[in-house]
């Protein structure tokens, strides 16, 4: 995917339909828009054949919703990102749905809050975002998070427990990849904090 939207950006370079020096990110941002296209509709598609279609619209609508500002984790390939993204959605709909109550629904919602006030937005080497645009995702992230915590607020006092369990998988599934993304790139800056003395030696 990755070859051919490349190719299809540099004809658009080479016609003049898109500006040299933003073909980089035309490219990942296409790319982006076609792995979410693919991706979400297949997760919709197993979503419901596993729960409710209120439970996985809520679920995938609000992890793309959130996710489109706080970023996070990303596999090194379309592919791994599909297995990746197949395999927690199975862990949220096998693993964690069946023990969600009032508590871990609460508790879980205010664990996501809080990991994103705290790390989003990741900006990693394929998105390159500004001081200017980092502060503009983080606010928007920050507000997008009060929002679907209103909203779950809202589908609780409805008794809508299959929205309030399909957000709670979305806050969740987004804050997960947040965390995976802090302990990468630590990990990372440690690793290139030491190999530094060594190369001064």
């Amino acid at each position: 995917m990755e070859k051919l939207v490349n190719e299809i950006t540099e004809k658009l370079v080479a016609c003049e339909v898109v500006d040299s020096c933003d073909a980089e990110w035309f490219s990942y941002a296409v790319q982006k828009k076609l792995i979410s296209l693919i991706s979400g509709s297949a997760f919709l598609i197993i979503g419901v054949m596993l729960t409710e279609l209120s439970t996985a619209a809520a679920y995938l609508g609000s992890f793309y919703f959130l996710r489109t500002r706080t970023n996070g984790y990303h596999a090194k390939t379309f592919i791994l990102c599909l297995l990746y993204s197949l395999a927690l959605e199975l862990a949220m709909l096998y693993l964690l749905l069946p023990e969600l109550n009032t508590f871990w629904v609460f508790a879980l919602n205010a664990i996501c809050t809080v990991c994103v006030f705290l790390f989003a937005p990741v900006n990693d080497r394929s998105i390159h975002l500004n001081a200017a645009e980092l502060k503009a995702c983080k606010r928007s992230g920050r507000a997008r998070m009060l929002l679907l915590d209103a909203l779950l607020i809202a589908a609780y006092l409805l008794s809508a427990d299959s929205v309030v369990n399909g957000l709670t998988l979305g806050n969740t599934m987004t804050a997960l990849l947040l965390v995976i993304a802090k302990i990468k790139k630590e990990n990372k800056d440690n690793e290139e904090n030491d190999r530094v003395p060594q190369e001064s030696r």
